[in-house]
């Protein structure tokens, strides 16, 4: 390696190195890295013409070996993080660099890239960090970086298959308990003295925690990603500003000039019809306030980053300072949109960094979306702000993916990690937010404190997309509100981890007089409520009313929810009084508690659900089963109750009892669950009688069986009258005994019916063990139940099923 470098120092190439190294601080580490130094002899002195010649020469094998030297020279500078450096150098050999790009962007898409990080931040006390390919014989180490309370953290890139990740505990000699979250996908991991292995299989995120050590560790891997070519068209590099530096240093000659490759790539953009390109290669570049522009892309290489230093003598005055800026203190929009600017990228890998603890009471938001429309946002770090560190203000047709929203985990308040803000058509995945302050959020206002007032009027929050992420906090998780001044429609919370946090669901209408409504909280699993803050629960729902008055909620979902802590407190539903009310709150398919103890949550005490008056229209179910045997599952909570002191199982509005479960042991029968199914109108629930169950002779609603036959000879049969259903069954609550029939009016059952044993599996339509482990009837396709037999002893035998 160290000959190859000579080679290209002495070809011209030192200007290079120095003008993207300053004091080609980085050449040092190139020479210490891997290379292929059998290429060229170290005691050649070889001019670039000669070098350019066999670029030029038609032999093959000079070309190849030309090449080789390149690309040796590439792997190493990308490994600390300077990709930029690595395709300038190619051009320096090479010519236009063009082949160099695919060469390096080739090689990297079969290969998993650490990401070096900026020699200012703060390495890991607790960690040290390597990776490797599946079939790669070298170990790769990782920065792991040490400067946010509450966590280190990596960032490396996944070329696409399986990757093995290397933790080392520092101090220690063994490592006796460990976890690798999320706990859903049960990555395994093996340990050997001190140090953890896993193997990611795909690129994703995950948190580990180690007995002994104070710090979690969040391990971010993302996908491979194509970087610009630094001197392609359109591309402006910022370093091709002298006043420029990507050492902390020149503050505002920093800024100016950055902001100078901003306004071009703007103006490029505009003439081109695409975007132009602000590269920002490998370095720390202190900066005041940036404005990012229409039509252009802040490209932010591995090891770049943007650092805040509001906090350093004689540098404030490049910031703008707002003492009016918000109740919760004073600051600045560090990095902000153009009011109305339109078809903007921020990408890479690189970071912001809001250096919150050492900002002191300059406080700042990181990045500020300000009534903009098309705007993407990938895979960069956006850390440390010390206040609501991203806020997404009233725009439109907004992608965040791949993004690490890393905040401290304590001695900052309000640091929300991404807030959407009177906005529609937005869409947040494959992300993590860890914040003290709440991790994702959805707001709106009906007034106009500085903190939060964008450009345009006051709009609606809709169309509000969270997807794939996983949320660690020490407040709310997965958040509507407070602020709910403007409508806040079509939210959706779906595929996520809560890592950690006060509450996992939550929605806190506090702030405004408008409704929130149809918002969806969908295949969320519930890791950790270890946290304080309004309580702890794993959902939270309520309707307060302060200065600026109170609203209504409906319509609302949470479904598919694994919870495996619920938490100290029951989790509260609170409307306001009967106008500013929650109408419509559905809770389908709620696993709750911990591994080889779950089990699906049938009604709201299940659930550890607490409602107050003004909660109407409640409902909790497992989806298509009611398991009634030793509790009530009866899917809307508050309604009247047919079968006083019975435990009772109950389909619910548009849904009809389809079959009926009991126990194997002929010790123990008794009916466990009801079949379900949802078949809309007209199976409406309507009430029409709860008939009870005999067990001593026949009894028929109507005076007669709805069937045309003797459908279980022998036994005592109970049946809804005609044009009637069994919407539910109760059982006695020590014997398990049928009590009663619930029937509700359906005038389109007809009189073709048939039965199905509950003492063996009997299933017409087969959808599948909905029940496991128990015996199971069911009807056949487009039949509903309508009555059923018991023995003498009043357990059941057979159900009657007829077509709808």
């Amino acid at each position: 390696m160290i000959t190859t470098v000579r080679l290209l120092w002495n070809t011209g190439c030192e200007a290079l190195f120095r003008g993207l190294l300053p004091g080609a601080a980085g050449l040092s580490a190139c020479i210490a890295a891997d290379g292929d130094a059998e290429l060229v002899d170290s005691s050649e002195d070889v001019g670039r013409s000669d070098i350019k010649q066999s670029m030029d020469a038609p032999a093959a094998a000079e070309r190849r070996t030309i090449k080789r030297m390149w690309r040796s020279v590439a792997r190493s500078l990308r490994a600390v993080a300077l990709p930029a450096v690595a395709l300038a150098l190619g051009a320096c050999v090479g010519g236009d660099g063009s082949d160099d790009e695919a060469l390096l962007n080739a090689d990297q898409a079969v290969t998993s890239q650490p990401h070096g990080q900026p020699s200012y931040m703060r390495r890991s006390t607790s960690y040290s960090v390597r990776i490797k390919d599946g079939d790669d014989a070298d170990w790769k180490p990782v920065d792991v970086i040490g400067d946010i309370n509450g966590y280190d953290y990596v960032h490396f890139s996944m070329a696409g298959g399986a990757c093995q990740i290397e933790v080392t505990v520092k101090g220690a000699s063994t490592i006796s308990r460990y976890t690798i979250s999320p706990e859903r996908d049960a990555i395994p991991g093996s340990v050997n003295g001190n140090k953890l292995t896993y193997t990611l299989s795909n690129d994703r995120y995950t948190i580990v925690w180690i007995s002994g050590t104070n710090q979690k560790l969040i391990v971010a891997a993302d996908p491979v990603h194509t970087a610009p070519n630094p001197s392609g068209a359109g591309v402006f590099n910022v370093m091709n500003d002298s006043g420029v530096k990507n050492d902390r240093n020149n503050i505002s000659n920093t800024t100016n000039g950055i902001q100078a490759a901003i306004d071009a790539a703007s103006s490029y953009g505009g003439a081109s019809g695409g975007r132009g390109i602000v590269y920002v290669p490998a370095g720390a570049y202190a900066v005041g306030n940036i404005t990012l522009k229409s039509n252009m892309e802040l490209y932010l290489a591995e090891g770049a980053a943007f650092f805040f230093a509001g906090n350093v003598d004689g540098d404030r005055w490049n910031y703008t300072y707002r003492t009016d800026w918000t109740s919760k203190g004073n600051g600045t929009r560090w990095i902000a949109t153009q009011d109305g600017a339109s078809n903007i990228k921020i990408w890479g890998r690189g970071t912001l960094d809001g250096n919150a603890l050492g900002s002191g009471s300059f406080q700042n938001n990181v990045l500020v979306l300000n009534n903009n429309r098309d705007v993407t946002v990938e895979g960069i770090v956006i850390k440390a702000a010390s206040k609501w560190g991203t806020l997404i203000g009233r725009s439109e047709n907004v992608t965040f993916s791949n993004v690490k929203f890393f905040q401290h985990m304590s001695g900052v308040g309000e640091d929300d990690a991404l807030d959407v803000i009177e906005s529609q058509d937005v869409m947040i995945k494959s992300s993590i937010g860890a914040s003290f302050d709440d991790s994702f959020s959805v707001k709106t206002y009906d007034y106009s404190e500085d903190y939060i007032n964008f450009g345009g009027e006051h709009q609606a929050a809709q169309n509000i997309t969270f997807d794939d992420l996983i949320a660690w906090t020490g407040c709310h998780a997965f958040k509507i509100g407070q602020g709910a001044g403007q409508p806040i429609d079509n939210v959706t919370f779906k595929n996520s981890v809560v890592f950690d946090a006060a509450h996992a669901v939550s929605l806190h209408h506090k702030a405004g007089v408008a409704t929130v409504q149809n918002v969806a909280w969908d295949n969320i699993d519930v890791q950790k409520i270890g946290q304080t803050n309004l309580g702890r629960s794993w959902a939270y729902v309520n309707i307060e009313d302060t200065a600026t008055g109170p609203g209504k909620v409906k319509d609302i979902t949470v479904t598919n929810i694994r919870v495996r802590d619920t938490g100290t407190e029951s989790s509260p539903l609170k409307g306001l009084d009967s106008v500013n009310n929650v109408d419509g709150i559905f809770f389908r398919d709620i696993h709750v508690g911990p591994p080889g103890n779950a089990f699906f949550a049938q009604n709201a005490a299940d659930a550890r659900l607490v409602r107050n008056e003004f909660v109407s229209n409640l409902q909790v179910s497992q989806n298509g089963v009611r398991m009634f045997w030793d509790r009530d599952a009866v899917k809307v909570e508050g309604a009247p109750d047919w079968s006083p002191s019975n435990f009772k199982g109950n389909c619910g509005p548009n849904e009809a009892m389809t079959g009926m479960s009991q126990s194997r042991n002929s010790g123990q029968r008794g009916p466990h669950a009801l079949r379900c199914k949802s078949y809309g109108p007209p199976f409406n629930d309507t009430f029409v009688a709860s008939q009870a169950v005999s067990s001593s002779g026949d009894s028929y609603r109507s005076g007669t069986t709805n069937a045309t036959y003797d459908w279980d000879p022998g036994y005592a049969k109970t049946e809804c009258g005609r044009g009637e259903y069994v919407s539910g069954v109760s059982q006695d609550m020590s014997a398990h005994s049928l009590k009663h029939l619930r029937c509700a009016s359906a005038e389109s059952i007809s009189n073709a019916c048939n039965s199905k044993s509950v003492m063996t599996d009997d299933r017409g339509e087969d959808t599948g063990d909905w029940d496991p482990g128990y015996f199971k009837a069911e009807c056949d396709a487009d039949m509903v139940v309508v009555g059923v037999s018991v023995n003498a002893s009043g357990m059941p035998r057979r159900i009657l099923c007829c077509h709808r």
